[in-house]
């Protein structure tokens, strides 16, 4: 075991206060984080549109005998819907700090009224700037959230309440089948929602206020164990509150994801799920024909602000 001091380098095979400086130093370089928690909910304003997007009128009555038939609109039941995702496959992508310098000391001087040492480097590498470095670093993220999976979103009129359409399930290569009232629905039972990617979010800049440790007042030097005990600090450093930091620190967010969930729901037979064409309702313009409705902003595009994310500490 061995310290070597040459020259303002200080070279030692053993430890600083307990801390092996060169690995501190590779561990703040190359740390990743553990995401979890989930990318805060966003309500979305459910309507009824044809397959264009249209607003259409619809046939629509109150009970599948054709009770209280009228010409109208169509709203989604539920009329609004809030979803999250989880944080999924989520993770951080780089790391990015300032650039460390190099200290211009070309000797070691010892204050044994302060405990404090200065010099060039320790194990290759300068306190001061590998703080600088940790001090203000940030974390790109990649990956994807969470899918999320729906409960089936109904359609009514938006009028009456009526809860029927006239419609059919078209049978290929039989025309337009059997025609009936019909209650109707999203994709039965249920849809899933695809993640966002990560899109902008990342892990802000972490601020470490001072490293500076106590000063008091002793150097020692163990040439067996090749390591050095401080009352202060290295370059104005303590090294072990550097490494307390370190292994304490998080990040918070920032950004949001990428947008996603953009096209509209197809609706469908409440019972069967088969998707159906609707009867077009008496409005001005109208063919009277049969047309296929849809569930927009049932996954209108989107983005979710990543406000509740979480941060682990560095591993």
């Amino acid at each position: 075991m061995t310290i070597t001091i040459d020259e303002g380098v200080i070279t030692l095979t053993g430890t600083v206060d307990a801390v092996d400086f060169a690995a501190l130093r590779g561990k703040v370089h190359a740390h990743d984080h553990t995401i979890g928690g989930d990318v805060g909910s966003v309500t979305e304003t459910l309507y009824v549109t044809d397959s264009g997007g249209s607003s259409r009128d619809f046939r629509t009555a109150s009970d599948s005998g054709g009770s209280n038939q009228t010409d109208e609109t169509a709203d989604a039941s539920p009329s609004s819907r809030v979803h999250d995702h989880g944080s999924g496959s989520l993770a951080t992508s780089s790391i990015s700090g300032s650039s460390p310098g190099a200290s211009g000391a070309v000797v070691v001087t010892v204050d044994g009224s302060t405990g404090n040492i200065d010099c060039n480097t320790i194990d290759g590498y300068a306190p001061e700037d590998q703080a600088d470095w940790y001090d203000g670093h940030y974390h790109g993220v990649s990956g994807t959230t969470d899918d999320t999976t729906f409960s089936s979103i109904a359609a009514e009129g938006h009028t009456s309440s009526n809860t029927y359409f006239w419609g059919y399930i078209p049978v290929l290569g039989e025309g337009e089948g059997d025609s009936d009232w019909h209650r109707v629905r999203t994709e039965y039972p249920s849809a899933t929602h695809t993640g966002h990617d990560a899109g902008t979010i990342s892990l802000s800049a972490y601020s470490a206020g001072s490293l500076a440790g106590p000063e008091a007042g002793v150097v020692s030097l163990d040439g067996d164990a090749g390591s050095i005990t401080l009352g202060g600090n290295v370059n104005a450093i303590g090294i072990a509150e550097f490494k307390s930091s370190y292994d304490a620190h998080t990040h918070t967010r920032a950004g949001s994801t990428a947008s996603g969930g953009g096209g509209k729901a197809v609706l469908r037979d409440y019972t069967s799920g088969y998707p159906i064409m609707l009867k077009e309702g008496a409005g001005a313009g109208y063919s009277y024909g049969y047309i296929w409705p849809k569930v927009g902003g049932a996954s209108g595009a989107h983005q979710h602000s990543g406000s509740t994310l979480t941060c682990s500490t560095p591993f």
